[in-house]
């Protein structure tokens, strides 16, 4: 853990130049002083960082935060080391095909071999080339954009030729046979949208005369479109009616606490969570009830689930007893229902529970609903940093949850703790926000947030210079 608790106001809680331990934390949280550090200092003993940082997304949550690849080039740029960085990535060793765990760093990779090899540095425009045919088909419609973007309608052939070759080696009836075909259509659908309708169709039908692996592809096309004309209707139907809860919404609720328990999945909630917030007050009233005498263990933590994103109705002796519940999860769980209950037994659980283990378990989102004024110094007294990025994630998204949603609390110190330590560009986007909804952003934030890896937060802090750019060309 680190004792780095209360982030400075007027300055930035670091000096540059930035040491390499400084650096390589900021290429993996994303934070702008990384190229701030590149544009003053350069990367002099820093290549091997920047190399790695290349070639994996070091993004924390790469599903919620896009690729790095514009970070990267920003601080490719600013440290003036296109060149240096070109040579080692024309022979690094890059991600593994084989792995699916390294899908994102596919996507990551050939976005910078394409950014690259547009500065006239052909041959990561080859690494690019050769790399696609090895891709599964989910990276293989993701890098598509960077190959057809690079080589324009060539790329085009070249993709549904490799796109053609799995498909045809794919059963017809098999699910990835569907979604090949809908990645086929997907990428013709771009391709006429940047180069103009019947663009794709037009470029393919010679092609596919002398390569039968292009006419899988265009089949594939035919077929998914063909697919949907005759679906849409129907699928649009049932969509309607899981999306409605209705009047059996109490049966769709223990049907699904009931399906999930029965088979164990851990992350089943989010149904449950959005049935909480459909379902009237009677409803969850039953539920609550039923909580003071249910003893099965994930009917317990799934009916909890219930009351993730809505207040329940009422808050008895039995409810809060589920907070010295035996078994951790039902404590995480009971933490998270009882968060948004304004209770003075819940609130003094959250003042009594603020010791690491606790706020672990998610005691410090009591104070949600049951902040006071004065309280803030109280929170900061009891935080720490921990080193794993998981369990920091959990400790700033539990501060947000706290500040995020209720304007005039004491939000500067905990919201620049979430700045410096989240390993989430999101979150981190969010505590900014919230700085400046109060209006306490520190100068110093809005310097290194133009810099930010998050494209959200560097897009929002670089407006008004886009806007002006933009207004010199016209």
């Amino acid at each position: 853990m680190t004792d780095r608790i209360t982030i400075p106001h007027n300055r930035p809680p670091y000096t540059l130049p930035l040491a390499r331990d400084e650096f390589k934390q900021a290429l993996r949280s994303g934070h702008g002083r990384a190229v701030q550090h590149a544009a003053s200092y350069g990367i002099d003993g820093l290549l091997d960082d920047v190399v790695e940082a290349c070639v994996r997304n070091l993004a924390f949550d790469q599903q919620s935060e896009p690729g790095r690849a514009d970070f990267m080039m920003r601080l490719i740029y600013a440290a003036e080391a296109e060149e240096a960085v070109t040579k080692r990535l024309a022979n690094a060793d890059l991600p593994d095909p084989s792995d699916q765990g390294q899908d994102h760093d596919q996507v990551h990779i050939a976005e910078l071999l394409c950014d690259l090899a547009e500065l006239d540095f052909g041959e990561l425009g080859d690494r690019l080339r050769s790399h696609y045919q090895t891709l599964n088909s989910w990276c293989m419609e993701s890098v598509a954009e960077y190959l057809i973007r690079l080589d324009g309608p060539t790329g085009l052939v070249v993709v549904a030729s490799a796109f053609g070759r799995l498909i045809a080696d794919t059963d017809p009836d098999a699910g990835d046979r569907w979604f090949l075909e809908e990645a086929a259509s997907n990428i013709a659908r771009r391709f006429d949208e940047d180069f103009g309708s019947g663009s794709t169709a037009l470029i393919l039908e010679s092609a596919e005369r002398s390569d039968e692996s292009i006419s899988h592809f265009t089949s594939a096309i035919a077929a998914y479109e063909a697919r949907e004309a005759a679906s849409s209707e129907q699928h649009a139907a049932e969509r309607d009616r899981r999306m409605r809860p209705g009047p059996d919404i109490e049966q769709k609720i223990r049907e699904a606490i009931e399906a999930f328990s029965n088979d164990r999945r851990k992350h089943s909630g989010s149904l449950i969570q959005f049935l909480g917030t459909k379902a009237p007050a009677e409803v969850l009233e039953k539920f609550c009830r039923e909580l003071a005498t249910e003893r099965r263990f994930y009917v317990i933590v799934y009916t909890l689930a219930l009351f993730r994103r809505r207040a329940m109705p009422f808050v008895d002796a039995a409810h809060i007893a589920l907070l010295d519940h035996p078994r951790k999860r039902i404590r995480t769980a009971a933490y998270s229902a009882l968060s948004r209950s304004d209770h003075p037994e819940i609130r003094k659980r959250a003042i009594d529970r603020l010791s690491p283990a606790e706020i672990m378990e998610g005691s410090l989102e009591l104070l949600r609903a049951n902040y006071r004024d004065g309280d803030t110094p109280t929170i900061m007294n009891a935080l720490f940093v921990p080193d794993d990025p998981e369990e920091r994630h959990s400790v700033c998204w539990s501060l947000l949850d706290i500040f995020e949603d209720t304007p005039g609390r004491d939000v500067l110190d905990p919201m620049l703790f979430v700045y410096e330590h989240t390993p989430c560009g999101v979150c981190r986007e969010r505590a900014i926000k919230v700085l400046q909804r109060e209006g306490v952003l520190p100068a110093w934030v809005t310097e290194e947030a133009r810099h930010d890896a998050y494209e959200h937060t560097f897009d929002a802090f670089n407006a008004d210079e886009s806007e002006a750019s933009e207004a010199d060309a016209g």
